[in-house]
């Protein structure tokens, strides 16, 4: 698909079929342009503002936009499979066998996903049409109320998360869907390599996948089906309960500072400190205490013993106190801004210069090949991740 909007066309044609209020189509390739919008190549395929003057939207040419979204994604998993299957049979096949260790199963993981699928998935991406939010700068003040909500976003996420997990545990008893793999797994990792692939390397191929790349193609469609659009596939691209449930709702914040800003060091920034103080002093301070014997102490309504563990592990407890004071208070405040936000008006969005009909838009975006194999694809990945 040319993303090119081709003037020589547009301009061979009579004026009243293709300028109207401010929008120029061409019929032969299909797009059109909003040229009152400011909106960059913001061209979509069988684009009509007002059927008024006769046009009539190919919903069909829409579904296939949303259908090479879903394959570019469904690709991603595609790719990195095949990559991480392929190297355990070649490394079988030359009979040897892979060290079940830390380091191993994130190379076996990150390799073929961020070399490979990653690039796959841009590659298949780049070829639709761009509609880039326009830059607005934000101040110390903004982007910082910003972060406070992401981190609200984060815990009201990981909570949900937990709790659906918990309830499929209760009817499933062989679920492990409370579980948080990455958390788990970072637990037992070195810190040095949790810092160089959690906080470094996934914030920045993640927020150029899921908001730069993504946003850019369906921005056109609207800012909220960009936001609703990241926030979904984003959640559902981490392939568990807990992990999915708190990344749409971080997800959906970044893509909304995304789209108000135009700016993706500020989502990539965002990312890295949630992902430092989960991935690095989360496990560091869990680390330093114990808190299954504390809790177990503190059942046991042992008082010496109480005390003897604090004497033993009193810095420890301080910092674990510290921190969690520390992610309570940031809670709030990313709650009390969010409101506060709300009921301001603060948090809207602007239409696109694609206007999808109302009773349509769902199946038109969601009901497609692309979709369904994306959407299949994670299911997948969340159930294998109950007996993982």
């Amino acid at each position: 698909m040319n993303s090119e909007l081709n003037m020589q066309s547009v301009n061979s044609e009579p004026a009243d079929q293709n300028v109207q209020d401010g929008y120029v189509r061409d019929v032969h390739q299909g797009y059109a342009i909003n040229t009152q919008s400011g909106y960059e190549q913001g061209m979509q395929p069988g684009y009509v503002q007002n059927v008024q003057y006769g046009f009539e939207p190919d919903m069909k040419a829409h579904r296939k936009f949303f259908s090479r979204v879903g394959m570019s994604y469904f690709m991603f998993f595609v790719v990195a499979t095949v990559l991480q299957l392929g190297i355990i049979l070649a490394v079988r096949l030359m009979g040897m066998t892979l060290p079940d260790t830390y380091i191993v199963l994130i190379l076996l993981s990150i390799i073929p996903m961020y070399l490979f699928a990653a690039p796959a998935t841009w590659l298949m991406m780049k070829k639709l049409p761009v509609c880039r939010p326009g830059r607005n700068k934000w101040g110390a003040g903004m982007i910082i109320a910003g972060f406070f909500v992401t981190y609200f976003a984060m815990y009201a996420g990981n909570f949900i998360g937990v709790a659906v997990g918990t309830m499929i545990e209760t009817i499933f008893p062989w679920a492990r869907a409370a579980t948080n793999e990455v958390q788990d797994l970072a637990s037992e990792g070195d810190i040095l390599v949790n810092l160089f692939i959690m906080v470094m390397i996934g914030p920045v191929v993640e927020e150029l996948l899921f908001r730069k790349l993504l946003i850019d193609r369906v921005r056109a469609y609207g800012e909220l089906t960009a936001v609703l659009l990241s926030g979904i596939m984003f959640g559902l691209f981490h392939g568990n309960i807990t992990q999915g449930a708190y990344a749409t709702l971080i997800g959906f914040v970044l893509a909304f500072v995304y789209v108000k800003t135009g700016d993706i060091r500020i989502t990539i920034g965002y990312h890295m400190v949630i992902n430092f103080f989960g991935g690095i002093i989360a496990v560091l301070l869990n680390k330093s205490i114990d808190l299954d014997i504390f809790m177990k102490m503190a059942e046991s309504e042992n008082v010496e013993e109480l005390m003897g563990y604090f004497t033993d592990n009193f810095a420890g407890l301080v910092l674990f106190l510290g921190y969690s004071m520390l992610a309570v208070i940031s809670m709030i405040a990313g709650l009390v801004l969010l409101i506060i936000g709300l009921v301001m008006g603060k948090v809207r969005f602007s239409k696109g210069p694609v206007v999808l009909p109302a009773g349509r838009r769902f199946a038109t975006i969601c009901v497609n090949f692309g979709m369904i194999a994306f959407l299949a694809s994670c299911i997948f990945e969340v159930v294998m991740s109950f007996f993982s």
